[in-house]
This record gives C-alpha cells, sequence and structure tokens, in this order.
C-alpha cells in the first residue's frame, strides 16, 4: 500500500483485496460510513477547495478510477503510482458481494428516468441483487426522503448525485439513516461503463 500526497491530502492508494477487506469490515461496523468512488476528470476539474477536501477526507475509503481522462496538472502523479484499483472493479466487487449475502441495495438519483437506466443495466449482471430507486425528483422535504431510503431497509445506498449534494444530505442525515454504506458517485463516474 502507498500513499499520494495532494494539496495536503493524502489519499491511499489501496490494492483491491485491501479496499474489499475494509469494505468487509465497514459493513460489519455500527453506524454510516462512506465511500467516495469517483474519477480524475471530475477531482481535478477544478481546484480543490476546503470544502471539497473536507468531503473527501470524511469518507471511510476513496476509490479513484484513473482510466479514460483528460491530461490535468497532477495526472502525472497518478500516472507514476502503481494504480491496483478502479472505481468500476470496486463497484462490481460490492455489488457481486451484497448479492451473495441477499441484502438489498437502494440507488438514489435526481430523477426516476436516470435511476430506472441505471438499475436495469446493473441487474444485467446481477440479476438477484434487490436494488430499490429513489430519486430526489419524487421528495419535497428532506424528512420524506430519509424515511423512503430507510423504509427500504438497505445495506448500501448507492448515490449518483453531485457530490455537494451529496454532502448536504449526509451532514444532517448521517445518523438518522439505517445502511451501512452510503457509496457516493459523481454524476459522471463510470459514463462510458456499462453501469451508467
Amino acid at each position: 500500500m502507498s500513499s499520494i500526497e495532494i494539496d495536503g491530502m493524502m489519499i491511499e492508494d489501496l490494492p483491491l483485496k485491501d479496499a474489499v477487506d475494509m469494505t468487509r469490515n465497514l459493513l460489519e461496523r455500527p453506524g454510516l460510513d462512506l465511500v467516495i468512488c469517483t474519477t480524475e476528470a471530475s477531482f481535478f476539474r477544478t481546484d480543490i477547495s476546503e470544502e471539497k477536501k473536507n468531503w473527501l477526507e470524511s469518507a471511510s475509503l476513496n476509490v479513484f478510477d484513473v482510466a479514460g481522462n483528460d491530461k490535468g496538472s497532477f495526472f502525472g502523479v497518478f500516472r507514476q503510482h502503481n494504480r491496483n484499483m478502479k472505481a468500476e472493479d470496486y463497484l462490481a466487487f460490492l455489488l457481486g458481494y451484497l448479492q451473495g449475502t441477499g441484502k438489498n441495495v437502494t440507488l438514489v438519483t435526481e430523477d426516476t428516468e436516470k435511476a430506472d437506466r441505471i438499475k436495469r443495466n446493473v441487474m444485467r449482471e446481477y440479476e438477484d441483487i434487490d436494488i430499490v430507486v429513489c430519486a430526489l425528483s419524487e421528495y419535497r422535504t428532506g424528512d420524506t426522503l430519509y424515511n423512503a431510503l430507510n423504509g427500504s431497509e438497505p445495506e448500501a445506498v448507492i448515490s449518483v448525485l453531485p457530490w455537494r449534494l451529496q454532502a448536504g444530505i449526509l451532514m444532517e442525515a448521517r445518523n438518522i439513516l439505517i445502511a451501512s454504506l452510503w457509496i457516493a458517485l459523481p454524476e459522471e463516474s463510470f459514463r462510458d461503463k456499462r453501469l451508467v
């Protein structure tokens, strides 16, 4: 295992096996843990603000996908490291693991059309996993959203929302939600992959 320092942040460069072991431990302990999966393009599109650094540092695990992105000022740092894991590999593990345990997943997006499309794509590969769709456009208040999320009793919430929106939801509801994991995916994550 190695670490990369970027703008004062230490980011662990984990092999997939270590991330898998860490995730199993997170699923077994009480409380809601945050796992952020993101792309270099998403992370480096703009300067890293204190707000974004706080969001990333609040995660129990950060998973970066470096494949297929445009050149940027920090990309050479990533390319020099031995990248053992990509975000889509991690998500494939998580869905396969949850399918094997019979535990369900709630997918949160901004609208039902996007949620249904992602769910269809996931179900092609993981037909036995129970995925409940939760679209923000259907809820008028935070409380109704949180009740809907808890009503589906998910082991993991997979959120495909802008990171600031995800950060706001977690700030309000981290102690309310009963899920073990909140998997944060930015909208552009996996755009060229099968899941989105």
